[in-house]
């Protein structure tokens, strides 16, 4: 087995090596006259709940102040945000239509009819001050069967929305017999909302949950889970404060979604950051009798991977500011505030909790000192190499995974399993203990063969990769983006069933008004338009009709008119977006016109075609700040492209397998255009930690031990913390799949199959072998590529 290098050679005493000096820095400062060296914990944690109570009470307004409607997803500079924008010249406001359907399958008789005119005419009294336009209907179906009255309302928030929706579903009685729903997009708006609203503590509570059981199984202990679950819960009310107050000063947008992954994000990534704390304390608690002292080296130790990890994660968050959406631009910094949060949590309250509590915290498995990082209860891995000092007689150093000092007396290097010293020709790291036994026998495995294991294990990744031909990420019908029963998708079924040849929801065109004749003209050629209406002042239309005289001339604003198409397609249906993209080339092809095409179908487009762009700027920019990150940090240019490439392999296998899932598994209509962005932004900003947990830690052993068993003894370390790490990030994610949205379900099952994958093949396979195999080659151009082999 290789001698430590000197220190001299390659870096300073190892993190975790208490010498005399810094035990002497350590001593109670009760015995030099000073404070009791529980007063500054004890003050921390004061300064937390002053902070974090009012925050708290903050953050549970945040629902408040979510933006749900279409602004907030509005592509900025597109061409149905332009058309949007002039149109309300027309109009001065903003209108979304709600479709109010009656059905009786004997058909609609006489007396429906006149009972739906009469409720059509309460639902104009009562909601007169909201309306864009008076009640338009009953319009009678093709077959009989069926009517529709179109309620067009003022605005696009659902906080609005959701009042009249309300009074439409509960108070506008339908008539005898009639079956009644509300559809259209307000009322599919106000679905959404009210959807995240009635989920949104059961989203918190059962992720708290699944966090928790997998505590109790990995510490063993029935107090530390729920030590680190409580200050997990005050990192997120710190977040969802902030975020809050952010967001009323209109400084941040924040939807339904992002509220959704900010709370599974601050629980899952604050439990990884404890992991590896709690890890390194309890193996120092087996070194130190001083709980204090213990703290000290393990959160020296610990705050460089997790400052790293952390730091990374923020800024990779942060690339989504280079989005063209304001509901993706607005998660990137919620995000990062909520990681931000779990950061200081974990680095400064965690630790003073664990110091005043000590030992007691890990009950019924208190480590002892003098008995070595054992791990009794598998939390975890040992942290940093030979961070126990020698005891007397010693004669030889501690070994990287040792289980404790030598002992008096020994004249050998205290081995892994503590049976001796090691033998000749042993080609792996030693067992660092019982507890890690899995994870030195891994590592010995991928010594033996590492091309080989690098080479098999990228073929299946690339082979899971394939799946991505049954990705579909063009979008999917907002009918078809609930995973329950809502009134909306059941009102837009029966308006498909029985009115199949026209849509209530309208293009709309703008174009300058001495071109009016020769847009009507192309318009009216393009197949499925059904009807085209150059728009008119209502009162003044209202005032000539009822002195017998024609018709107003189009209403022209700023050198403009409004025109308003209507299709024979349902507008979020792919005929409905073929038909609109037909409409803009036509339009745009008219010499003059400067027309522009908006309306719901319009904006949907634009909406996929920005989701488009933000991934093209968005990945590259984010791969890159990460490759800068990771070299800083590793200070090698050859190991962060590894890793980046590993990186990538593993996202897009993740894809893969999504897209098969998604279609032939759960039937799902297709992923939004904005998945593949969300999910390489989780995968890649939190994937990275377990990158810096394993590299780091490698960085150190190859100082010590050579490049090949520098590697193999981190991976034989950091296995269980990073699996671990893993397993309660993948649950915690998957959490996300309570809320009934398509949306919401893909992505969990993306984040927590990807993250699961990255801690269980990529960081204990791929990359430890390649790393290896590579040899010293990885860390050039850094002083480490001088390390032995």
């Amino acid at each position: 087995m290789r001698e430590p290098l000197p220190e001299g050679r390659l870096g300073a005493v190892p993190s975790g090596v208490v010498t005399t000096a810094t035990r002497e820095e350590a001593a109670p400062a009760a015995a030099q006259g000073g404070w009791p060296r529980w007063v500054l914990p004890a003050l921390l944690i004061g300064v937390f709940l002053l902070i974090g109570g009012p925050l708290s009470s903050q953050g549970g307004k945040l629902s408040e102040v979510q933006r749900n409607d279409s602004a907030a997803y509005l592509p900025a500079g597109a061409e149905a945000t332009e058309a949007l924008a002039a149109s309300k010249r027309f109009t001065g406001l903003e209108a979304t239509p709600a479709i109010v359907v009656y059905t009786r399958p004997s058909g609609i008789t006489a007396d429906d009819r006149v009972q739906i005119v009469l409720a059509a005419l309460a639902m104009a009294n009562q909601l007169s001050p909201r309306l864009a336009a008076p009640p338009m209907g009953p319009i009678i179906s093709d077959d009989g069967t069926a009517a529709e009255v179109i309620v067009a309302l003022i605005g696009s928030d659902p906080k609005r929305l959701r009042p009249d929706i309300d009074y439409l579903r509960h108070d506008a009685r339908a008539p005898d017999g009639l079956e009644m729903h509300v559809a259209g997009p307000a009322a599919a708006l106000t679905d959404l909302t009210e959807v995240f609203g009635a989920v949104d503590g059961v989203l918190l509570l059962i992720t708290a949950g699944a966090v928790l059981l997998i505590l109790i199984v990995v510490y063993r202990s029935p107090i530390l889970p729920f030590l680190v679950l409580a200050v997990a819960g005050i990192a997120l009310g710190l977040a969802n404060g902030v975020a809050y107050l952010l967001a009323k000063q209109g400084l941040l947008t924040i939807s339904g979604d992002a509220q959704g992954i900010l709370d599974v994000l601050v629980l899952g990534a604050g439990t990884d950051y404890a992991l590896l704390l709690t890890a390194r304390y309890r193996e120092e608690l087996r070194r130190t009798e001083d709980r204090y002292d213990a703290m000290r080296v393990a959160w020296r130790a610990a705050v460089q991977p997790v400052v790293a990890s952390g730091g990374t994660v923020i800024l990779g968050l942060l690339c989504l500011l280079a989005s063209n959406l304001a509901s993706t631009r607005g998660l990137g910094p919620v995000s990062a505030i909520g990681i931000a949060c779990a950061l200081v949590s974990m680095l400064v309250l965690l630790p003073a909790v664990l110091v005043l509590v000590g030992r007691t915290a890990f009950w019924p498995f208190r480590p002892t000192s003098g008995t070595g990082p054992a791990q009794a209860s598998g939390t975890g891995p040992a942290q940093a190499s030979g961070t126990g000092p020698a005891q007397a007689g010693e004669t030889g150093p501690a070994q990287a995974s040792g289980t404790g000092p030598a002992q008096a007396g020994e004249t050998g290097p205290a081995q892994a399993s503590g049976t001796g010293p090691a033998q000749a020709g042993e080609t792996g790291p030693a067992r660092p203990d019982e507890g890690a036994g899995v994870w030195a026998r891994l590592a010995r495995g991928v010594g033996r063969r590492p091309r080989l294991v690098w080479v098999l294990t990228a073929l299946a990744l690339g082979g899971l990769a394939l799946g991505l031909t049954r990705l579909e990420a063009h979008g999917v019908p907002r009918t078809e983006s609930f995973r329950a029963a809502v009134d909306s998708n059941a009102g837009q079924d029966l308006l498909d069933q029985h009115f199949p040849a026209a849509s209530a929801i309208p293009a709309v065109v703008i174009a300058n008004a001495d071109r009016l004749d020769a847009v009507v003209r192309e318009v009216n050629a393009v197949h499925g338009v059904t009807k085209v209406t150059p728009y008119v002042d209502p009162l003044e239309a209202f005032d000539r009709h009822n002195a017998g005289l024609p018709a107003p001339d189009p209403k022209v604003v700023d050198g403009q008119v409004r025109i308003t198409v209507t299709m024979d397609a349902a507008p979020d249906s792919p005929r409905a977006t073929g038909i609109v993209g037909h409409l803009r080339d036509v339009v745009h092809a008219v010499p003059g016109a400067a027309a522009k095409v908006g309306g719901y179908t319009a904006t949907n487009i634009d909406i996929q075609a920005t989701a488009q762009r933000d991934r093209l700027v968005v990945i590259p920019l984010m791969l890159a700040l990460i490759f800068v990150v990771l070299a800083l940090l590793l200070r090698a240019v050859v190991a962060p492209l590894v890793l980046i490439a590993t990186v990538v392999l593993s996202f897009l296998a993740t894809l893969g397998v999504s897209g098969v899932v998604f279609r032939d598994v759960l039937g799902f209509a297709g992923a939004d255009s904005s998945f593949p962005l969300f999910a390489f932004v989780f995968l890649v900003a939190l994937g990275v930690d377990y990158n810096i947990f394993l590299m780091t830690r490698v960085r150190e052993e190859v100082a010590r031990y050579g490049h090949r068993d520098g590697t193999l003894r981190a991976l034989a370390v950091t296995g269980g913390v990073i699996t671990s790490a893993g397993v309660v990030l993948a649950a915690t994610f998957a959490m996300l799949s309570v809320l009934p949205l398509v949306f919401l379900a893909e992505l969990a099952f993306a984040v927590a199959f990807g993250v699961l994958l990255d801690a269980l093949v990529v960081r204990s396979l791929l990359v430890p072998a390649l790393t290896v195999d590579l040899g010293r080659a990885s860390w050039w151009p850094g002083r480490l590529r001088h390390a032995e082999s």
